[in-house]
């Protein structure tokens, strides 16, 4: 068991820690952006039994995505940082290939121009994304899972590996397909979504802190930038 703290745009997790603070991501938010919101890690069937109050296991940080923007740019994670970080990782991963392929027979997959891999990123809205809980990742499941991601080539993806990727939902799904890059990389490319604009960017640490794993002290924004916990 445990309790998670994630770095999430819309639903979609780009980073956790299990047990600890883990990346400090204080530098993406402001003072006002604290606020309390609903979590599927807390019981509140209990806290209505014991008639207590969860709003300080239910405190996050959240900001709009385009909000969030200038300062992953102050951070260095501008677009063209981006698109070097993929065509860096692509290349690695054809090395990679090249080690385990007869070349003489047997021809390196075609991976996604970062131009592709752009467009594939934010050919959907995140909100617009099934969050659905699916049980199993076999037969009809499985393609509910991958829902409008069905037809994607997904081998054309550098470091994609089926067994790798956990994935209970179309949004979950999407998300293990992006999430090959920095996570700050990903949430400045998903912004170059117009419908992304306005998805929030949440990193929800109540749960954490009254679970005993950190402290609310932790937890500071306009922080430098991001940093792990020791």
């Amino acid at each position: 068991m445990g309790t998670e703290i994630t770095l999430d745009v819309e639903g979609v997790s780009i980073t956790y820690s299990k047990n600890y603070r883990g990346i400090d991501h204080g530098s993406l938010f402001q003072e006002a952006d604290r606020k309390p919101l609903r979590s599927d890690q807390l019981d509140y069937d209990y806290y209505e039994s014991e008639d207590e109050d969860p709003t300080s296991a239910e405190m996050a940080f959240t900001r709009s995505l385009k909000d969030v923007v200038p300062r992953l740019e102050l951070l260095g994670f501008n677009i063209k940082r981006v698109r070097r970080e993929y065509e860096s990782i692509a290349e690695s991963w054809r090395g990679e290939r090249r080690s385990f392929l007869d070349h003489d027979t047997e021809p390196l997959p075609d991976l996604m121009s970062f131009a592709e891999f752009r467009q594939f990123a934010i050919e959907h809205a995140l909100e617009c994304l099934d969050d659905t809980f699916v049980s199993g990742a076999n037969g009809e499941r499985a393609e509910k899972i991958r829902g409008r991601f069905a037809d994607t080539a997904v081998d054309r993806i550098p470091n994609y590996a089926s067994s790798d990727v956990i994935t209970y939902s179309e949004r979950s799904f999407f998300g293990g397909l992006v999430n090959i890059l920095h996570p700050y990389s990903v949430m400045r490319l998903l912004a170059e979504g117009k419908a992304n604009e306005n998805a929030s960017v949440t990193w929800q640490y109540g749960p954490l802190v009254v679970a005993g794993w950190a402290t609310e002290q932790e937890f500071i924004p306009e922080a430098g930038g991001p940093r792990h916990s020791s």
